[in-house]
């Protein structure tokens, strides 16, 4: 059983979702400036063009997530596997969804020892980004928003951490899939929207009612993890119990 590297339940995907949105008053800060360089780009008088600009720096960002949430997620599946704790990974998984929902209230700062190493992959990244030149391009402005979205922002990296601990490749790109996908409408929407949204979430309650949220996903991954060790604990020390034997019926 320990062995077993299970999906992930929906509530680590709604981690995912969540936790893009509530990063996205973080990625206005960060990425805000850069796609909004990227539109002035774009020859003036052509506004659908800023449009795609925007739009395939997002889908860039969102592809490169996926990319590195795949690669995670397989080495963590190879170590599940040839370790045996595969149960204990999505436990890990959990955990760390309950750590950035700590970091999203307020109460806990850890993940900025994450952040930290983030910064020595961007180290690594930045003269890629700045090899590219002008974003004048279809194809650079994609490359520009795979290529940033790796700047050292701890929910990122955080984010990273949880698909790696998901346990297979698959899970591991949904999950940093559905991430960039909650930063969207932070990035994408019109600029009064924008501003009314960056707001709202900005708002001490805002940030604890979706860190209280994300605790609940993150202790619900871990029951879900735990819940098929108890049941087959209490097999093992209660072979014949009617409850049992409810549990295992077709």
């Amino acid at each position: 059983m320990c062995s077993q590297v299970t999906e992930p339940a929906f509530a680590t995907f709604g981690a995912a979702l969540l936790l893009g949105l509530m990063g996205s008053v973080h990625c206005l800060g960060m990425c805000g400036g850069i796609a909004g360089a990227l539109s002035q780009a774009v020859p003036a008088g052509r506004a659908p063009s800023r449009a795609v600009a925007s739009g395939l720096h997002s889908l860039g960002r969102i592809a490169s997530y996926s990319i590195g949430g795949a690669s995670v997620g397989m080495a963590g599946g190879a170590f599940a596997t040839a370790s045996g704790l595969g149960v204990a990974l999505r436990i890990v998984a959990g955990l760390l969804i309950l750590g950035v929902g700590l970091h999203l209230g307020g109460w806990w700062n850890g993940v900025a020892a994450i952040e930290r190493v983030g910064l020595r992959f961007w180290r690594r990244i930045l003269p890629l980004a700045q090899g590219l030149g002008r974003p004048d391009r279809a194809w650079k402005i994609f490359a520009t928003g795979m290529l940033w979205g790796w700047l050292p922002c701890g929910l990122v990296y955080s984010s990273l951490a949880v698909a790696g601990a998901t346990g297979s490749a698959r899970s591991g790109a949904l999950f940093m899939a559905c991430f960039g996908l909650g930063t969207l409408p932070a990035l994408l929407f019109a600029s009064s929207l924008t501003a009314a949204l960056h707001e709202v979430m900005r708002r001490r309650a805002t940030q604890r009612g979706a860190a209280a949220l994300m605790l609940v996903f993150g202790g619900w991954t871990v029951y879900g993890a735990v819940a098929p060790l108890l049941v087959e604990a209490e097999h093992h020390y209660h072979p014949g119990s009617p409850e049992i034997a409810a549990r295992e019926a077709p």
